[in-house]
Order: C-alpha cells, then sequence, then structure tokens
C-alpha cells in the first residue's frame, strides 16, 4: 500500500500541449494498494513532457517538467520501498529482510536502554548535589 498521497501533477498551461501530452497521471490516495500501472502512467506522463519540451523547450516549462519528474520519482519510491521491506517511520515492512528486522530490534533496544542510563545519570547528578 501507498504510504503518502501523491497528488497529480498539475495540466500544462499550454491547452494544445495538454491535449498532445495527455491528462496528467492520475492522483494516488494514501492506503491504496500499490499498483504497476501508476508507475507505468507517471513515466509515460513525464516522457510525454520530455518530448514536447525537446521539440520546443517553451512548449514545457521547466517547472512543469520537473513536478512531473518528481511525481514520478515518489511513485517508484512508493513501489520500491512496499517491494524491497524499505519502510518510512523507522519500521520494518513486510517482506523486509531478517537482518533488518534484528537491526531494528536492537536499535530499540538501545535507544531504551540510552534513556534508562540518561535517568540514571539525572537521578546520580541529583544525588551527589544532595551531599554537598
Amino acid at each position: 500500500m501507498y504510504s503518502i498521497h501523491i497528488p497529480s501533477t498539475a495540466p500544462l498551461a499550454n491547452a494544445a500541449m495538454n491535449a498532445s501530452c495527455g491528462p496528467p497521471a492520475p492522483a494516488i490516495a494514501a492506503g491504496a494498494p500499490r499498483n504497476a500501472a501508476d508507475v507505468t502512467a507517471a513515466a509515460e506522463e513525464t516522457r510525454a513532457r520530455k518530448r514536447a519540451k525537446t521539440v520546443d523547450n517553451a512548449l514545457v516549462s521547466d517547472a512543469e517538467l520537473a513536478a512531473s519528474i518528481t511525481r514520478e520519482v515518489a511513485v517508484a519510491s512508493e513501489h520500491a520501498a512496499g517491494t524491497y521491506g524499505v519502510a518510512a517511520a523507522g519500521a520494518p515492512a513486510a517482506g523486509a529482510p531478517a537482518w533488518g528486522v534484528n537491526l531494528m530490534r536492537d536499535m530499540a533496544a538501545l535507544t531504551a536502554n540510552v534513556a534508562t542510563l540518561t535517568a540514571n545519570v539525572a537521578t546520580l547528578t541529583a544525588n551527589v548535589a544532595t551531599l554537598t
């Protein structure tokens, strides 16, 4: 499933190019199942805008092309994350390799141990302060 909402890119300012390049790839809602057609649609949108810009630099603005490229990367990144087990927010995704799951578990334990150690140092510092 997609972890973020990926909006559709804005239509091109040049109406004739909009018709030539086709409509922007549709928005993808967070939580929607991953679909290979989303990657293909994003890539095709970028290719169409690059082709138009190659023909005449004024037909597609740099910002319009950059928006399309950025969206394509976002869609592909979400797909790769779901496919290869890379997770957002520090949690291993389904399909993560065992060493990755173990590493995340060990990092959580280390973080908890550091928090305990920090609290113990604060208590020790307070106790020393009362002795002096």
